[in-house]
């Protein structure tokens, strides 16, 4: 069905992330940011409900507008908007979630409509990776400080499975966190989410040194996770000095990235309470939220057996 996770889909796979739930202040200007600038559908706006909430730790908004996205291409991967008007800005410095990555089809021209406009503002313009000159990536910051990496895949990258995007801007394949100790958040996630490590490099990783104001040459470490021939979560090491957001007297939510959403076999043994949500996009499959040691939300899906 369309708007629900799909057992049938091939990129539902094990290990591949399926939704990532972003925090806004302003829900009009997300929503204009995303399905007018980036082309995305909203499939379903709702009100935030108790148990949903209390499920994801913010009960705080029990009653909030909640919109789910979709990109044009059909395919489930979903982007969750939940408004939250009071929320502080994030910190650049705080640990945790710190980019999406989507893929797009051309990415040079998506950067001359954006950086024209007023929704997203690209960091730099586009250039090939460093590793790799296969993937052409542009990093933008959007309404609510979330970062995104707008990935052109221009070819074979090392024998991984990349996606080929099948519609302007279309779905999230790899979320990045930012964490204190990188090596114990690739041990904790590589058995959470039951990866292995694809890949390691140590790289000046220009996005990280421009957020961090860091020279643009400056070397960071950075391991990417996933299934046997994919990557779907990259973990780097976070800057010396970096730590989690200091909030406002009062305040225990930022804007941007709040969790990102894998496939998993079994969350029994993975997560705190699990349970189900006949809403979309869930229709009946099961849900457990694990938290990490900087404060990043992933939550565990299992899907019903058809």
């Amino acid at each position: 069905m369309l708007g629900s996770f799909d057992n049938s889909h091939k990129l539902n796979a094990t290990g591949r992330p399926v939704m990532a739930t972003l925090i806004t202040a302003d829900m009009e200007g997300s929503l204009s940011a995303y399905v007018g600038s980036l082309g995305y559908q909203a499939i379903k706006t709702e009100t935030l409900c108790e148990a949903l909430a209390v499920h994801f730790g913010i009960e705080s908004l029990i009653g909030n507008k909640m919109v789910t996205l979709l990109p044009q291409s059909g395919v489930p991967v979903f982007m969750r908007l939940i408004e939250a008007p009071q929320a502080a800005p994030p910190s650049s410095a705080q640990a945790g979630w710190f980019a999406l990555e989507l893929c797009v089809q051309d990415v040079d021209s998506l950067y001359e409509r954006l950086k024209t406009g007023d929704s997203f503002t690209p960091l730099a313009p586009p250039k090939a990776l460093t590793i790799t000159d296969m993937v052409y990536p542009m990093q933008c910051v959007g309404p609510s400080g979330e970062i995104l990496y707008l990935n052109e895949v221009r070819g074979d990258v090392m024998g991984l499975d990349m996606p080929i995007a099948a519609c302007p801007v279309d779905h999230l394949f790899i979320a990045i966190m930012s964490l204190p100790d990188m090596d114990e958040g690739v041990k904790q996630y590589a058995g959470l989410l039951d990866m292995d490590v694809k890949e390691r490099h140590e790289i000046p990783y220009k996005t990280i040194n421009r957020i961090y104001e860091l020279p643009l040459e400056t070397m960071h470490k950075l391991v990417t996770l996933g299934g046997h021939n994919f990557g779907s979560l990259e973990v780097d090491q976070q800057p010396t000095g970096a730590g989690p957001a200091k909030l406002p007297s009062g305040q225990n939510i930022t804007t941007g990235i709040f969790m990102v959403s894998f496939i998993v076999d079994d969350i029994s043994q993975n997560s705190g309470s699990v349970k189900q949500f006949p809403m979309l996009p869930y229709s009946g499959a099961q849900s457990g939220i694990n938290v990490g040691s900087a404060g990043e939300r992933i939550e565990l899906i299992s899907l019903n057996e058809e």
